[in-house]
């Protein structure tokens, strides 16, 4: 007897949901139906990985200049301001990793690289769930046609 899968529930972007329960777990008797479907149910999973792709670019260009300014304001002063110790390369280094402004996009930065990973995962879940569906079918008629021959 299989075991219960969990239930996935759905991925929400406030306007439009897809609910993964459904198409990761459908049987898919019929590969028009999962043809029809799944590349469809990719493309709008790649629709929603391209902002989040994006911004993942873009943060990593941002973080390089906020370090940047960070590392210049400790090196013109703020360090003697902010912290006790020796202005050395690697006190001031250390210094920019501290800064809020800095660990503040690192987190941004976190949730995107998460959100990436999850779209890309949930992509390569409905390809290989389609590439399954085909392979099934291919099976299926293969077997099929194998009792009409014998017939």
């Amino acid at each position: 007897m299989a075991e219960k899968l969990p239930t996935l529930g759905s991925l929400d972007f406030g306007h439009e949901a897809i609910n993964l329960d459904y198409y990761l777990k459908s049987a898919y008797d019929d590969i028009s139906q999962a043809s029809q479907e799944l590349p469809a149910i990719i493309e709008w999973v790649n629709e929603q990985l391209q902002p989040y792709v994006e911004e993942k670019l873009r943060l990593k260009q941002n973080i390089r200049e906020t370090e940047a300014r960070v590392y210049f304001e400790l090196l013109d002063g703020a360090f003697e301001e902010l912290y006790h110790g020796k202005k050395t390369s690697a006190a001031i280094e250390r210094a920019v990793a501290l800064d809020s402004r800095v660990n503040d996009l690192y987190e941004r930065m976190a949730r995107v690289v998460g959100w990436v990973a999850r779209l890309q995962s949930l992509q390569d879940s409905l390809a290989a769930k389609l590439d399954l569906v085909r392979s099934s079918e291919s099976t299926r008629r293969r077997v099929s046609d194998g009792d009409n021959n014998q017939n």
